[in-house]
């Protein structure tokens, strides 16, 4: 199901106008825009294209004030922290003994990449989480720009017949983020080949992602990563049923919960269920996740 929904973002007051009220008075005058007005801003509009919440992300200083203000409520996004032996990736990467002259790691190419990255994130998070839904062209002219030279792509250039094939197998895109790393963006597409699994594809993109990352070499033998908990969950469950050896890679046992809380939405369309339902409902709870390179 696809929602419209209005984004509040980059709300700052000027140094000498603070703290007389102006951002409060902002807000409301945004919510009754988004609550009000069709996707293109016109009465004539179906209702069908009204917004139906707006959403946006707050430290916890400042989510009382949009509760209060704005009637927002918190969802939570699940996180964890994870030791990754870099040494190893890179090993894993070069190692040919598997077949692994077959794939190849790139930088993502725009436009040529952008249709299957598209659809690729559709069945990977748009139809599994609650998360920002991407068109063709917002992978163009957004993506590209907003990640630059830190997405990394996996490919396998030739089918078994040795025809071109590069078809794309998983992604990844990861950030400094203090004394660590964050994973900006990532998903895998498991139906390529029987042997894609996620830990397969994190042990060759991280090797590479992480000694780019920024233009700069990551010289650290273990890092911690912080990824998205279903991720995770996807990997212990593989390293349970058939990838034993993506223990010497990933500490998952000593991963640690850093949820992320600061996601704040209000629903304006009562016929349809909000996200805070949706995420804690007993029964096909759905997890939240905007990835950081949606973020704004």
């Amino acid at each position: 199901m696809m929602i419209e929904a209005g984004g509040i973002g980059e709300v700052c007051t000027s140094p000498n106008h603070q703290r007389r009220g102006l951002s409060k008075l902002l807000l409301k005058d945004a919510l009754n825009i988004m609550s009000t007005s069709c996707k293109e801003g016109g009465e004539d509009n179906d209702e069908d294209e009204m917004m139906s919440c707006s959403l946006l992300h707050a430290s916890p200083d400042f989510r009382p004030v949009y509760s209060k203000v704005g009637g927002y409520q918190s969802v939570r996004s699940e996180w964890s922290a994870m030791s990754v032996n870099t040494e190893l990736s890179n090993a894993r990467r070069n190692d040919e003994s598997d077949g692994n002259n077959k794939w190849c790691i790139r930088h993502a190419n725009f436009p040529k990449d952008a249709l299957s990255l598209q659809k690729l994130h559709v069945e990977y998070s748009e139809k599994r989480l609650i998360t920002i839904a991407r068109s063709v062209q917002y992978w163009e002219e957004y993506v590209s720009a907003e990640l630059r030279d830190t997405l990394w792509i996996l490919t396998k250039p030739y089918d078994d017949d040795g025809e071109n094939d590069d078809k794309i197998a998983a992604w990844i895109s990861v950030r400094p983020q203090g004394d660590r790393y964050q994973m900006r963006e990532f998903g895998v597409d498991k139906s390529i080949n029987c042997s894609v699994s996620t830990c397969w594809a994190l042990e060759r993109l991280l090797g590479v992602a992480l000694g780019n990352v920024g233009g700069n070499s990551c010289a650290e033998s273990e890092v911690s990563l912080l990824l998205p908990t279903f991720v995770v969950s996807e990997m212990k469950r593989e390293m349970e049923n058939t990838d034993k050896d993506g223990a010497t890679f990933f500490d998952i046992d000593g991963a640690t919960e850093e949820n992320d809380d600061g996601w704040m939405y209000v629903n304006f369309d009562e016929s349809q269920l909000n996200v805070l339902e949706l995420t804690t409902r007993e029964i096909d709870t759905v997890p939240h996740l905007i990835w950081p390179t949606d973020s704004f």
